[in-house]
């Protein structure tokens, strides 16, 4: 029995199956609160949560859950009306991807929360998670857990933490290139305005501006388009590849700096010898660095024992511990996996945005062919009409 499952998830990065909508604000006994309209189509359910739940969900994941990729929840702050957006906006994101990982995605703590409808939901999840054993506690006895190759996980999370700087780059640009677009929409909307006002045509009498308005309405529809579809399918499912990929790093963190710190620990304190010397020998005088400056332990480590025969004694803590390290590198392993799975999207993403790019850029070439041609259509016929006035003024 392989504890670690390999299989694909349903879900696609490119295709979230759960949408967040905000509910106008509530009064509440001091402030008001907002809630939270959250629809599942995999489910089929629709309920009503707010972010203290999300919050819920969040610590009772982690602590089921401590050796798979789960995302930040937005921070909780005393949210400005422009901002509600942004968080209902990162709160979906954040469901997507735990919906979409093929664990988190079916536990049952998942599925109460987006299926629950009923008045003491907090409690009832409580009472159902709140003493409930994580992942590893559960975990039968007689399941191997073989040793994994460390320094190719080490690999593999260096590899994926570049990966997530650049997309981070790529992010600032596209929303500096969609902002840029919002703000022309906006500036064209401006020009149709006060071509239309009633200043302009009385200043010019019946040589009114409507070609060229029409021109400028053409360019702020266009857009006003290409910003609303480099957010929705560009930037969104980069903004959640962003995330799969700074939960995996988060995941490398907990498991260095949590379990096998405690494993070091307990190995030294048992052989009798300092913790730098074991470090040392354990990685066989060849430590890796990461990029803030800390290493994992690498595949020289000692491997775990196990306890296949239910009729032998108890495990020792030693032997408890090491089965926890090789259990939470084999899901570091499978969460790399699944990472990587997830990243054979990007293709497709960025193919999507050179497509959209390549429309938006050719369309506004078009438009601003006609606009250029239309305003040396009305500067000809200015200056023609203010040619035949100054004869008939002359005569």
């Amino acid at each position: 029995m392989n504890p670690i499952s390999d299989d694909s998830a349903d879900g696609s990065p490119s295709e979230p199956n759960i949408v967040v909508k905000l509910v106008p604000e509530k009064k509440g006994v001091f402030l008001k609160y907002s809630e939270y309209e959250v629809k599942s189509k995999s489910h089929d359910t629709v309920v009503r949560r707010r972010y203290k739940d999300f919050v819920t969900l969040y610590t009772y994941l982690m602590e089921r859950y401590p050796y798979r990729m789960i995302p930040l929840l937005p921070p909780k702050q005393l949210l400005l009306d422009s901002l509600h957006e942004e968080r209902r906006h990162g709160l979906q994101t954040w469901l997507t991807v735990v919906s979409m990982h093929p664990v988190l995605g079916c536990s049952p703590i998942l599925v109460t929360f987006l299926s629950d409808k009923t008045a003491d939901y907090q409690y009832r999840m409580q009472v159902m998670y709140e003493k409930q054993p994580d992942e590893f506690s559960r975990l039968r006895e007689d399941v191997d857990l073989p040793w994994e190759d460390q320094e190719k996980l080490l690999a593999s999370r260096d590899r994926l933490r570049k990966i997530l700087y650049s997309l981070q780059r790529l992010r600032k640009i596209f929303d500096e290139q969609a902002f840029r677009a919002e703000q022309q929409a906006r500036d064209m909307a401006e020009v149709d305005m006060i071509l239309q006002g009633l200043e302009v045509r009385d200043v010019f009498g019946e040589r009114t501006f409507d070609d060229v308005s029409q021109s400028a309405q053409a360019a702020a529809r266009q857009s006003e388009r290409y910003v609303q579809l480099q957010r929705n399918v560009v930037n969104e499912r980069i903004h959640v590849l962003m995330d799969l990929l700074a939960a995996h790093n988060d995941l490398c963190q907990r498991v260095e700096k949590g379990i096998f710190s405690d494993h070091e620990k307990a190995l030294s304190k048992t052989l009798g010898i300092s913790r730098s010397r074991l470090r040392n020998s354990m990685r066989g005088g060849n430590a890796t660095s990461d990029n803030n400056g800390s290493t994992v332990v690498a595949s020289q480590s000692v491997p775990p024992t196990t306890n296949n025969n239910t009729n032998d004694p108890p495990a020792t803590p030693d032997a408890v511990l090491n089965r926890k390290c090789a259990f939470a590198l084999q899901c570091v392993r499978s969460e790399t996996a699944l990472a990587e799975q997830y990243l054979q999207s990007l293709p497709a993403i960025l193919l999507s945005y050179a497509n959209e790019e390549s429309q938006y850029h050719s369309k506004v070439t078009d438009i601003e062919y006609v606009r250029a041609n239309r305003w040396k259509y009305f500067i000809n016929f200015s200056f023609a009409a203010d040619v035949e006035d100054l004869a008939s003024a002359s005569s």
